[in-house]
């Protein structure tokens, strides 16, 4: 088959016939390794590898690597360098097979060329399999070189195109984005980070964001190359920026995420009107000369496919339902302060004190609503912890229901079984508290929920 046959004894003879290339101390492992047995290190094994495929034969004639690329790295070392791999090979046992392989999977990811053997090394089975394999791959090989002589698309072989390839080989029409998701649905996925389905066509490199898509790109291409068809990348296009990058930036819409403000701009206010949701961002973008803050990755990656369809659509709130900079906080009134941070929930909970009409034992109609009020923020705030959520909701629930016992008490008890039942309860809850005049106090401060997570304990 031509090609050179490469494993580590074949590697090492190979090296100490070329001593005189390799640093002194190259040449000591060399010398460990043959003479002591010692076990080569993995910095110098990419190096004598590296050097190996540098040589004229593999370049010209290709090279089977048996066992030696050991993890992701050494083979990214190769493969980024330009190295003309024939086929990769891997022996395992038949019950490893479906195990990952780091160095395999590497390749894998570049060239499509590797391949797992089940079948112990140097059998007449693993040896029929692997020249099988290294012919089936020669031949694919053979077959992408005519494909593109005769101006055929092809799969890449390579995705880790090194980066001035890729920027002087990418289409002006869509670059380094996915040619089928903005062609037929209008979207920006940048394939900067992701080369795994990439495309050659008229020495040009397309890269796709997912196989069906490059598929459909080898089979018609001038759906999406065809000049008098061809649907170009808009002229702006965003930018993702790091905080130091933004540090004395101005941000627009007041520094709030502009895709929760989108997609919350047909919420409806306690006065009926509309009511989007402000949020400060903490990730950061530039599109138009304009920068952005973005609450989180996944609106991040929406925005970055349809930057414009959240720039033009995002609506703001009231300015009194804008977030308030920390900065300027200590500046306002305590009147603007509560305004600005508490009126939803200070609204709320009246429209809720209305309705439930609160008289707890012990207390006051007034006292009644003022505990249920705070009762009602500590339980319904945003900012809670999960396990203070969990325990301000329960100390309010339970007030709830022990303030609204005089609407059941008072009445004839019903007829129904379940109903009466419930009667009964509520009865004897109702005495129970009575012996508790002083009861309220034990919702002044939230019971030990660390050491009882559950709530288990009263």
């Amino acid at each position: 088959m031509n090609s050179a046959f490469i494993d580590l004894p074949k590697l090492l003879k190979w090296a100490l016939l070329h001593r005189d290339a390799f640093p002194g101390d190259i040449d000591e492992a060399l010398l460990a390794s043959v003479v002591r047995s010692t076990p080569i290190d993995s910095t110098t094994l990419r190096t004598l590898i590296t050097a190996r495929l540098g040589c004229a034969d593999v370049i010209t004639k290709g090279a089977v690597l048996c066992n030696l690329l050991e993890d992701a790295e050494d083979s990214n070392v190769q493969l980024e360098a330009g190295i003309n791999f024939t086929a990769a090979l891997r022996f395992a046992a038949e019950d490893e097979e479906e195990s990952s392989h780091s160095a395999l999977e590497a390749v894998d990811a570049y060239t499509r060329i590797s391949t797992t053997i089940t079948s112990a090394r140097w059998t007449t089975k693993a040896l029929v399999a692997s020249v099988k394999h290294i012919k089936d791959t020669k031949e694919a090989t053979q077959q992408r070189i005519l494909r593109r002589m005769l101006g055929y698309p092809l799969r890449a072989l390579y995705a880790g195109i090194p980066e001035d390839t890729i920027a002087t080989s990418t289409t002006e029409e869509f670059g380094m984005y996915c040619p089928h998701t903005w062609v037929t649905k209008g979207q920006l996925i940048s394939m900067e980070d992701d080369r795994r389905y990439t495309a050659e066509y008229i020495s040009r490199i397309y890269c796709f964001h997912a196989e069906e898509y490059l598929q459909e790109f080898l089979e018609h291409p001038e759906v999406y190359v065809n000049s008098g068809t061809a649907v170009t990348l808009p002229s702006t296009l965003p930018n993702r920026m790091t905080e130091e990058e933004v540090a004395s930036a101005t941000f627009e819409l007041f520094g709030c995420c502009p895709v929760t403000l989108y997609d919350t701009k047909n919420n409806v206010g306690l006065k009926g009107a509309a009511e989007p949701k402000a949020t400060k961002g903490s990730l950061f973008v530039e599109y138009g000369g304009k920068y952005f803050a973005i609450l989180d990755e996944a609106c991040m990656e929406r925005f970055l496919r349809q930057p414009w369809v959240y720039v033009d659509n995002a609506v703001l709130p009231m300015p009194h339902k804008l977030p308030m900079d920390p900065a300027v906080i200590k500046e306002k009134s305590p009147s603007e302060y509560i305004t600005r941070t508490m009126y939803d929930g200070v609204a709320r909970a009246l429209i809720s004190v209305a309705d439930v009409r609160p008289k707890f034992p012990g207390l006051t109609a007034e006292e009644s609503v003022r505990k249920y009020i705070a009762l009602h923020l500590k339980a319904f705030n945003p900012d809670n912890s999960p396990i203070a959520a969990k325990q301000y909701m329960a100390n309010f629930e339970e007030f709830s229901q022990i303030a609204t016992l005089y609407k059941t008490v008072g009445n004839t008890p019903p007829s129904d079984v379940d109903g009466l039942e419930r009667f009964n309860n509520a009865c004897e809850l109702w005495d129970a508290v009575q012996d508790k005049p002083t009861m309220y106090e034990k919702y002044q401060y939230l019971r030990e929920v660390h050491a009882d997570p559950e709530g288990t304990k009263e």
